[in-house]
């Protein structure tokens, strides 16, 4: 039996503009979405990529419908994971400050 969730599900406005994006990529294609978490209302973050090749982004989806990609190609979905969550939510407070 398969487990569905709703809140996995990327959105279909997000799917077009990855499609879009993919025009302006340096390393990796956008064939699909690994990981998608929403972090409130309408705004998600996650992973797509290309599979195959082992080249996977982050992706931020903001309310406004607005997308901010990396162009970095990783090599790991989880370390994309991690960048996208540090892009939306910052480092933690002692890292910032050990960073200052």
């Amino acid at each position: 039996m398969e487990i569905r969730t709703h809140n996995s599900t990327p959105p279909a406005e997000l799917l077009r503009a990855l499609d879009l994006k993919n025009a302006s990529l340096h390393y990796t294609h956008a064939q699909a979405v690994y990981q998608c978490i929403w972090l409130c209302r309408d705004s998600c973050c996650g992973v797509f990529g290309d599979g195959n090749n082992a080249a996977y982004e982050w992706f931020v989806w903001r309310d406004d419908a607005t997308l901010e990609t990396s162009d970095a190609c990783y090599g790991s979905i989880a370390v994309a994971l991690r960048d996208a969550l540090l892009q939306t939510e910052g480092y933690p407070d002692p890292v910032r400050h050990a960073l200052s």
